[in-house]
């Protein structure tokens, strides 16, 4: 993806790819990200074109008060 795709990639109705834009909306990666912000996670992408995408998500872990530690 370009610069300015990885940019827009997460916003609500954004196809970078408009090769597929009869088959979908653009609200995958829109409703991944919210998920992730409301579970105070964060999601991430690096990208160079021709070559491809990583998409990173990181969710925070909190034990509860019933379990042990086995980190």
């Amino acid at each position: 993806m370009t610069e300015l795709q990885v940019h827009h990639i997460f916003d609500k109705f954004y196809q970078a790819d408009t090769t597929h834009k009869s088959e979908g909306n653009g609200l995958g990666l829109a409703i991944s990200a919210k998920i992730i912000d409301l579970s105070q996670g964060t999601i991430s992408v690096d990208s160079a074109p021709g070559m491809g995408s990583t998409f990173s998500i990181y969710l925070p872990y909190k034990l509860t008060p019933n379990q042990e530690s086995v980190i």
